[in-house]
């Protein structure tokens, strides 16, 4: 269940941050090339946009996370400590690992 969950969640979260880290980096590079906000970006003056920063620039802080609730996770399951710490673990997990998965 909180796989599923997980899921979702970190799918639709991935989404919004993709999105403002999108129109971030858009931002940015109408301004350094002068481009008006009514023009649109095309393959022709989309050679030197910074695609690679606008998708992957928010992947160290969601990889740390996903190393921090694997590594929590484990330790839930070696001490033994209650259901509810282990699945919530498990969730904020698979909410991190849903941005490796959906970012391409």
């Amino acid at each position: 269940m909180s796989t599923g969950i997980g899921c979702v969640i970190g799918s639709l979260i991935t989404g919004v941050i993709m999105d403002k880290n999108w129109i971030r980096t858009e931002a940015r590079f109408r301004q350094q090339r002068g481009l008006m906000p009514e023009m649109l970006i095309t393959k022709s003056n989309l050679d030197d946009f910074p695609l690679e920063r606008a998708r992957l620039q928010p992947l160290p802080y969601l990889t740390i996370l996903f190393v921090i609730s694997v590594v929590i996770y484990g330790w839930f399951l070696q001490a033994r400590i209650h259901i509810a710490s282990v699945l919530t673990s498990h969730f904020l997990g698979i909410v991190a690992r849903e941005y490796h998965i959906t970012k391409d």
